[in-house]
């Protein structure tokens, strides 16, 4: 290759990755600057502002978080333990089961156990002796459990992973050294795995103290107001109040970026490196027969409480006619799917207005990952560390936080056009929210790679398009299509960002379901919610699949 091809491409490459980090600045930096600046420079009425209600739902969200990462880690670890070190890793069916209620819309978790638990509920239908159990099951715990069993599953599959790293070789060295107890083993286990609960458990607060879904259903039930639930009653209930939204999503973001912090503190101070040449294998440890009963009858009762409730509640509720009936052969009817799938019924339309979306959101999402994902692999390009970072703020910082600062700037009178109030602003929101996700499957797929490949494709395609369609496109197909998916998934399910901002008129598949059981029609809200899980189901054995396929 000539030096002045050289130049050209490496020039090429330089103004690629200035683009990339002057959108990505644009994209995703304007938002939260426009959060800040409506903050110090807005018009914030102090004398409107009631700081001891911001003080309680902000005292309220870090509890919760805390609660709720408490409960799922006490989930999670056990059935990590009996799939990584015991006969249990045999069954690998318990993935898909565990997965399920991850995929699930927290909201619709919530709605499944109010079905259940109220006055009148099925509990009290299947067991009448038991009196008012709103007063029993009405409180703090029953909603931090119902949010720490939507939210287990993520802290399960990295303890199981690090249970997996602990080869069998390290424990048969700490037997020899007298070290083969079951408290030394937990003492030898714990630094190991110490990082990668950190880790998760910080995801997990930030998903818990950013979730809307379970406390504005559950939540309000039971009288516990929290940041995300303010923030959207300042917004969406006249007189709309934003400077005191955002205000209130600075607090919540303050609270993320201390708890960011405190985990790279723990990181730095418990951070292992497992060395050795061999083979990794793992050690199986044999349970007794009273202790597989108990393990057994421990993930029964998970499962149990974390898909039965939830679906069983789903799908009684959208086959019976009239709530008021109760548990009766004679109340079972399809009238709630038939309403669904009339073609000009509000429910129709919402799940043509949820795939639209979803698939755009999906199409540009992937678009802009593997952009930013080719950009941050070029030896050459510049600010690599910058534009990762900024790709990657999105997934560290609340949804309902990035929707404000995306409401704020998007209504800024300096812009010469606005997408506000358009099905296009739906589309942008998901897209900024969900492409650090197509990043990240994308940059994956792209290290393993082998770099000499593309050093020989310079040699034969010097064509740079040419090169991306024949060489670099294939070899990352998979990856993008599964990235596709994935955001599609989450896109089509999304609450709280359609809630915000979706036109006046329009409804999603979310926000249909969300204001049918606030209206009282459970039955076709259910039916809906049915309905969207089949869907998500169905494209969840395909992103398997596809993953299978590409390892």
């Amino acid at each position: 290759m000539s030096s002045t091809s050289r130049k050209i491409r490496i020039l090429s490459v330089e103004t690629a990755s200035l683009t990339v980090l002057l959108a990505l600045l644009f994209l995703t930096g304007a938002p939260l600057l426009a959060l800040l600046q409506l903050i110090f420079f807005g018009n914030l009425d102090a004398e409107k502002m009631n700081l001891a209600a911001t003080l309680k739902s902000l005292f309220n969200s870090i509890i919760l978080g805390g609660t709720v990462i408490l409960l799922a880690s006490l989930l999670a670890l056990p059935l990590a333990f009996l799939r990584a070190k015991t006969i249990f890793k045999r069954y690998n069916w318990l993935d898909w089961l565990i997965l399920i209620p991850y995929m699930t819309p927290p909201y619709l978790g919530s709605m499944g156990w109010i079905l259940w638990l109220r006055s009148g509920g099925y509990l009290q239908q299947l067991f009448p002796i038991i009196h008012d159990p709103e007063r029993l099951f009405y409180n703090f715990f029953m909603l931090a459990l119902i949010m720490s069993l939507h939210i287990y599953p993520f802290l399960y599959w990295s303890l199981k992973e690090a249970f997996f790293s602990i080869g069998a070789s390290i424990e048969e060295a700490a037997t020899v050294y007298g070290r083969g107890t079951t408290g030394e083993r937990v003492r030898l286990w714990s630094p190991l795995f110490v990082t990668a609960w950190a880790a998760s458990a910080l995801i997990v607060f930030v998903e818990t103290v950013g979730e809307f879904g379970a406390p504005a259903t559950f939540g309000r039930v039971i009288g516990f107001p929290v940041l995300t639930t303010e923030i959207y009653r300042k917004v969406a209930s006249w007189p709309i109040n934003l400077p005191y939204a955002a205000l209130l999503s600075f607090l919540m973001l303050a609270v993320v970026l201390i708890v960011w912090l405190s985990e790279w503190k723990i990181r730095q101070k418990f951070s292992f490196h497992l060395l050795g040449g061999k083979g990794h294998r793992t050690q199986t440890i044999t349970l007794s027969t009273v202790q597989t009963i108990l393990a057994w009858m421990f993930v029964i009762l998970l499962l149990a409480l974390s898909v039965g409730i939830p679906y069983s509640a789903m799908l009684i509720r959208s086959f019976t006619r009239l709530v008021g009936r109760g548990l009766t052969l004679d109340n079972i009817s399809l009238v709630n799917y038939f309403e669904i799938f009339y073609l000009k019924g509000t429910a129709w339309k919402a799940f043509q207005t949820s795939f639209t979306l979803a698939f755009g959101a999906a199409f540009f999402a992937v678009l802009i990952g593997s952009l930013v994902a080719l950009i941050i692999h070029k030896r050459r390009a510049l600010f690599k560390p910058l534009i990762e970072g900024l790709a990657l703020t999105p997934m560290m910082i609340p949804a309902i936080v990035w929707t404000i600062g995306l409401m704020i700037f998007w209504n800024s009178p300096s812009l010469p056009f606005t997408l506000y109030n358009t099905p296009s602003m739906m589309i942008l929101t998901y897209t900024l929210l969900y492409f650090p996700f197509a990043l990240q499957y994308v940059k994956t797929s792209y290290r393993r790679i082998d770099p000499k490949l593309f050093e020989a494709a310079l040699v034969f395609q010097p064509n740079a398009l040419n090169r991306f369609i024949r060489i670099t496109l294939p070899l990352l197909f998979e990856s993008m299509l599964a990235a596709f998916l994935m955001t599609f998934i989450i896109s089509f399910r999304e609450l709280v960002a359609a809630l915000l901002i979706l036109p006046p008129g329009m409804q999603t598949v979310s926000t249909y379901i969300y204001s049918q059981f606030e209206q009282g029609s459970t039955g076709t809200g259910m039916a809906a919610a049915v309905v969207s899980t089949l869907i998500t189901l169905f494209i969840m054995i395909l992103l398997k699949k596809i993953q299978k396929e590409n390892l």
